[in-house]
């Protein structure tokens, strides 16, 4: 049996890189495309290491890592360990031994492209609030959320006087054709009492049926191909709702996975848009736009709207099924952030008072939790699966 001998060696001076998706493996044809960068800090911090950092870019995702410190939040800290890269020459059977680091990949979520971008359109109050959430005394932050909250009143008030003077238009159709409505149209989606997870609660096919799934991807093929760019022009041109813009960042590599959450996504689009429709606009012959695909046109008719027995034979939003359709947003939501959604963009959104949302929230089974440091309210949903109880009014004596 042959035995070979190496002649070992350790070079000085030299750092080898060694970089890894922390995400998944990454294809041969996608390294092709990859540009690495390493930039070195050229003052030396913590022991007398220099601070390196390695970026890989490719056309749909940027990738970010440090030797040590906090690149982004979610990046590697220092250890103790010691790493080396060891290179065997065949020809002269010679080993050499250089030290390594290891760099550990993130995706880079594109927030903060966004939020660059948001900036070079904000007023100077705008910009002002921004200096003084972050690096204001308590006594300026407190006068800064009761100012908040004050603005967000005044547009909820308009909001609402607007939608009582339109409904006042469809009062008198509704009147006469109320009694046609089933009493027992529930505002709750099906939900599985007996869950064990989040998950089994409530099912996405109760939400859209693949049909109309599958119907959707034309129009949602923009959500599917979008990058951090044409996501920032949407956000200065109000193209979509906020509550669509914050989660496109975050759509999942995997193509199937990717295309289900598009569809998803343009749904929630149209769902809101039907929740913000007016009286007024519900009185045309056809109500809904005329590019949305034909299934989901009459599925969202048929779900959330009642159609009168007058003459005119037109269609309107009831109270009952308007929370019916709140609902299907809540729960679509949950699903697409996996059952904990921040309520705070839902609520510009849809222009509804945080005390209604949260109190629509908890009848779908969620807790509501506040944020500490932004105050936003958090809807989480837990098993065993639990509904408030409808408090029982006092009796009043004669």
């Amino acid at each position: 049996m042959s035995s070979e001998t190496l002649s070992v060696q350790k070079v000085t001076g030299v750092t080898a890189p060694l970089v890894c998706f922390a995400n998944g493996s990454i294809s041969e044809a996608c390294k092709k495309q990859l540009r690495v960068s390493v930039y070195e800090e050229s003052k030396q911090t913590l022991k007398g290491r220099k601070r390196k950092i390695v970026m890989a870019e490719s056309q749909r995702q940027t990738y970010k890592a440090s030797n040590f410190g906090n690149v982004d939040s979610e990046c590697d800290a220092t250890d103790n360990s010691s790493l080396y890269l060891a290179e065997v020459n065949k020809e002269t059977g010679e080993m050499s031994f250089y030290s390594a680091e290891v760099f550990h990949l993130m995706p880079v979520r594109e927030a903060s492209i966004l939020e660059q971008s948001l900036k070079s359109s904000m007023s100077y109050q705008e910009k002002t609030d921004l200096l003084t959430e972050s690096f204001g005394s308590g006594k300026q932050k407190k006068a800064l959320v009761r100012r908040q909250q004050i603005r967000l009143k005044d547009s909820v008030i308009k909001s609402a006087i607007s939608s009582v003077v339109d409904s006042a238009v469809a009062a008198q159709e509704l009147s006469s054709s109320s009694s046609a409505l089933p009493a027992t149209t529930s505002a709750i989606p099906p939900y599985n009492i007996d869950a064990r997870t989040p998950a089994e609660v409530y099912k996405l096919d109760d939400i859209i049926g693949q049909a109309e799934l599958e119907s959707l991807r034309n129009v949602a093929q923009v959500f599917f191909q979008c990058n951090s760019q044409i996501i920032a022009e949407w956000q200065t041109n109000n193209t979509y709702f906020s509550s669509v813009l914050s989660r496109l960042s975050n759509l999942p590599f995997n193509e199937t996975a990717r295309w289900e959450s598009a569809c998803c996504l343009m749904y929630l689009q149209f769902m809101m848009t039907l929740f913000q429709m007016k009286a007024a606009q519900m009185q045309k012959k056809d109500p809904l736009p005329a590019d949305w695909p034909d299934l989901v046109t009459n599925l969202m008719l048929n779900r959330f709207t009642f159609k009168s027995d007058t003459a005119k034979s037109r269609r309107c939003l009831p109270a009952r099924l308007k929370d019916l359709l709140l609902s299907h947003i809540l729960v679509l939501c949950l699903i697409l952030d996996r059952f904990t959604t921040d309520l705070e963009l839902l609520q510009v959104d849809l222009k509804i008072g945080p005390n209604k949302l949260q109190t629509h929230v908890k009848s779908l089974g969620c807790k509501v939790k506040k944020e500490a440091s932004s105050g936003s309210f958090t809807a989480i949903l837990t098993v065993p699966l639990v509904f408030p109880e409808a408090k029982k009014s006092k009796k009043v004596r004669l």
